[in-house]
């Protein structure tokens, strides 16, 4: 397990996956510039934490993740990945979510387009959402709660 405190990945080399096929990690106050920073992971805290554009994809492949108080600008966050909590966040990300179970996000403002395409069992509460063909081929279970705005959402067709 490692716990990643006021750490910065950054840096002129184009490095990436910093914490590539890990388990129980814990990062709080940390700053990521570099690509893929978590792909593979078991286990994941972020807390406190801002992610730029340069850090894309940066969470692929991975269960049992928690974000909170974050800002993520990092286009393709969240890709077939499954037990995911998010709060108290703002993120701007295209192709947030994609093919990812078990979502729950609340209390953030989520910006992108092509948003949570082919998730299943996705809850948003006290979210305000803004993208292009966002909410498409969703499965199963979808809830919206507590909305403040949805603009430009298109459904899927079923």
């Amino acid at each position: 397990s490692v716990h990643a405190v006021n750490c910065s990945f950054d840096g002129e080399a184009d490095g990436e996956s910093a914490f590539k096929e890990s388990y129980n990690i814990l990062a709080e106050n940390c700053f990521f510039n570099l690509r893929c920073p978590f792909w593979h992971v078991d286990i994941l805290t972020v807390a406190n934490s801002k992610f730029t554009e340069k850090a894309r994809a940066p969470f692929w492949y991975s269960n049992d993740i928690t974000i909170e108080n974050c800002e993520i600008n990092s286009p393709k966050s969240l890709r077939e990945c499954t037990k995911i909590a998010i709060s108290d966040s703002k993120i701007s990300s295209s192709e947030l979510c994609w093919n990812c179970n078990g979502v729950s996000i609340r209390d953030t403002a989520i910006e992108g387009e092509y948003l949570f395409f082919n998730s299943s069992n996705v809850v948003l509460n006290a979210i305000t959402l803004s993208g292009k063909y966002s909410l498409q081929y969703l499965e199963k279970y979808v809830k919206i709660a507590s909305a403040e705005k949805i603009a430009f959402a298109i459904f899927p067709y079923s």
